[in-house]
């Protein structure tokens, strides 16, 4: 999987991932939220994140999307009232047993991916990255890196067209 394709994918994994926890509380566009998070929460939402990074850059773009899955399906079991007390050691397991069970990856290139600084590295680029183009949650679209505001999961056909057919009439007169 190409490298800025990875950071880009997993930019929107963790922005949507603390907005589903209700770690960043819903804002307007136009003055994103403060992220409040405890060092303990940022600590297992980054190893969260590690995971998603780990499966993107050593198994295939599928078993990413895998992952994503699993990941936003159990984050109970890794961040909740009644796990806040779990050890890093602790939530880390079950962190690597979802990337094997996602990815087919051995423990032990699960747990060499978790130590390596190239995945620390992508997640925080990946996070500033997303920070920069003002992603705090999802969902949100941009077209040619640039915020699209009204479109939302509700959006039809006749709303993309709306910011689309412009930009396709413009690069067909270039033609």
């Amino acid at each position: 999987m190409e490298t800025a394709y990875a950071f880009r994918l997993f930019s929107l994994l963790l922005l949507s991932l603390l907005l589903h926890l209700s770690l960043v509380p819903a804002a307007r566009a136009a003055d994103p939220p403060a992220l409040p998070l405890t060092a303990s929460e940022y600590s297992v939402v980054i190893l969260v994140a590690k995971g998603a990074v780990i499966a993107a850059l050593y198994a295939n773009d599928t078993a990413a999307l895998d992952y994503m899955d699993v990941a936003f399906d159990r984050q109970s079991d890794v961040l909740n009232e009644e796990t806040k007390d779990m050890s890093y050691a602790e939530v880390s397991e079950r962190v690597q047993g979802w990337v094997r069970e996602t990815t087919g990856l051995s423990d032990k290139r699960v747990k060499q991916g978790l130590e390596l600084g190239e995945v620390e590295e992508a997640v925080r680029v990946s996070f500033k990255y997303a920070a920069i183009r003002s992603v705090f949650g999802t969902p949100m679209f941009m077209i040619n890196q640039i915020m699209v505001p009204g479109l939302d999961s509700e959006s039809g056909l006749q709303d993309w067209k709306m910011y689309l057919e412009p930009l396709l009439a413009r690069a067909e007169r270039k033609d």
